[in-house]
């Protein structure tokens, strides 16, 4: 479980922590291929939502 929260117009945009509330820099974290992640909202800005994918026009529930 990644926590995201934020919402900044500028960069950091996001905060990423795990389940202990451990920072997570995604700039380095290392994703793994055939895993499965779930990005909770804890406290994403409704002004500027999280979103994972190609581009903000075609949203998918699952990105492989």
């Amino acid at each position: 479980m990644i926590n995201v929260s934020g919402g900044n117009v500028n960069a950091p945009f996001y905060s990423f922590t795990d389940s202990t509330g451990g920072v997570i820099d995604l700039s380095t974290y290392s994703f793994q291929k055939g895993l499965t992640y779930d990005f909770v909202d804890g406290g994403v800005s409704s002004s500027h939502p999280f979103m994972v994918g190609e581009d903000t026009v075609n949203n998918s529930p699952h990105v492989s």
